[in-house]
């Protein structure tokens, strides 16, 4: 991709969200309240649930892959409108997993009804098979993770991320997952089981895809506005490009490529990432990588430096 970026809009995947920090935010940020407020009307309609009251619980969220997706959508859609509404708007765009998404409606793909219902129609379509899954850290490289993978029966657990050297997420069937973490932890590795009562990123997962494709059916991407770095493809889509139904799906059973991602910023120059997102979790990983990234808290308090 010709051209220099400046910045870059960072839209980090599935996490636990902080509710308390979320409403927090919606106190001080009127955009970013009546965002999360009409996503609310939006889940309540199509769903039945409600956003907010998950956000209110006590002990937080529902961990559902059905919740936990749109969640992570509808506050990084409301944490966009936010930021624009500060004149902090990025040349180009990069999501990971469920952050592709928002990402996808950033760089101009769809609007953000349409974001949140892929999120909330892809969570609800994975979750029945995504349940028999989980994810584990290993603070292993993807090489002797292979080499692990390769004793166990064809298929039952796979690299589901890679996000930085040494360190790789496997994502499988539970039990085997859960051998595997005893396995390791007896030979003294290092690992951390996923919060999360699901798995995503692997290959096994294959009944969610017809009702996927469904709900997306007349939800053509339009062309982008602006590049799209994509964490599953470790590649941009240029201006101009469309992104394909059968993307969504591609990008929740394959790896995620956060470590072969960030390089691709270099083609680009040296942008600053902007997370966008309740976490700072990319901002703290890509400075490690050798990239300049601030969090959104940062990025709305000094707004006015930045546009």
């Amino acid at each position: 991709m010709s051209g220099a970026v400046k910045q870059v809009l960072a839209f980090p995947g599935g996490t636990v969200l902080d509710g308390a920090w979320v409403l927090g935010l919606a106190r001080r940020e009127p955009v970013f309240r009546e965002m999360l407020h009409a996503g609310d009307a939006l889940v309540r309609q199509e769903a039945g649930w409600s956003p907010l009251l998950e956000l209110r619980a006590e002990g937080g969220p529902r961990l559902a892959v059905s919740v936990t997706f749109p969640l992570v959508v509808g506050v990084q859609v409301a944490a966009l409108a936010a930021l624009r509404a500060h004149g902090v708007d990025g040349d180009a765009v990069f999501g990971v997993c469920a952050g592709e998404v928002s990402a996808a409606h950033a760089a101009g793909a769809f609007g953000w009804e349409d974001a949140l219902r892929i999120a909330l129609h892809g969570g609800r379509s994975l979750e029945p098979e995504a349940g028999r899954h989980r994810m584990l850290i290993t603070w292993l490289p993807e090489s002797e993770c292979a080499a692990l993978l390769a004793t166990l029966p064809e298929g039952a657990v796979g690299i589901g991320a890679r996000m930085e050297p040494g360190v790789t997420v496997l994502s499988g069937d539970a039990d085997s997952v859960a051998g595997l973490e005893r396995r390791l932890t007896a030979a003294g590795i290092r690992t951390r089981a996923l919060p999360f009562p699901w798995g995503v990123h692997v290959r096994s997962l294959r009944e969610g895809r017809a009702a996927l494709e469904a709900a997306l059916k007349g939800r053509a991407s339009l062309p982008l506005t602006r590049p799209m770095l994509s964490g599953a493809r470790a590649r941009w889509f240029e201006t101009g490009a469309s992104v394909a139904a059968s993307h969504w799906w591609d990008m929740l059973r394959g790896q995620v490529r956060f470590l072969d991602s960030v390089p691709a910023l270099g083609t680009v120059g040296a942008p600053l990432l902007i997370e966008v997102g309740p976490v700072a979790e990319m901002s703290q990983l890509t400075p490690r990588l050798g990239a300049r990234a601030i969090s959104l808290e940062t990025a709305l308090t000094t707004a006015g430096a930045l546009s």
